[in-house]
């Protein structure tokens, strides 16, 4: 049991000299509190307050390395996982789009392929000229088969 007069928290404690002392701030991790770290370690989840400090800590870390994000490999891949999620909306918008300006039909297998959770990123382009050049949602089907998207065929 803590005593009553003393109150939760956190203490960050530096070595100076031969000795250990109280400091405001983390010299690991520079420029993070006492409280902000304590406040960090006890939240249920990450507010944005939290997020916003780490940024900060990341940022001041990053200028003392002489590195930045996109150093950082994990970043990259989740940057490029983005990326093709976005274009992957863009693809299905554009072959939705085609078939409504042509008046071609959107069959229920063409809305499933649309609905479905294929990787569109390397075939973007052809995918769209298909949408264009296609007699009909069958025929878009049948040749966009043709075409190897991330190592899958829709």
């Amino acid at each position: 049991r803590r005593p009553a007069a003393r109150r939760s928290g956190l203490t960050i404690h530096v070595l100076e000299g031969d000795r250990y002392v109280v400091a405001a701030s983390s010299r690991a991790f520079p420029g993070w509190t006492a409280d902000e770290i304590h406040r960090g370690l006890n939240e249920p989840a990450l507010t944005a307050a939290t997020a916003d400090v780490l940024r900060r800590v990341a940022d001041a870390l990053a200028a003392a390395e002489g590195t930045g994000p996109d150093d950082d490999p994990l970043l990259q891949q989740e940057r490029a996982e983005i990326r093709g999620e976005e274009r992957g909306q863009i693809v299905r918008r554009a072959v939705r789009d085609a078939f409504a300006a042509r008046s071609l039909t959107i069959t229920p297998v063409l809305r499933t392929w649309l609905d479905d959770d294929v990787e569109l990123n390397r075939a973007a382009a052809p995918i769209i000229r298909l949408a264009w050049q296609c007699r009909d949602a069958g025929d878009f089907l049948r040749q966009v088969r043709d075409v190897t998207i991330g190592g899958r065929k829709p």
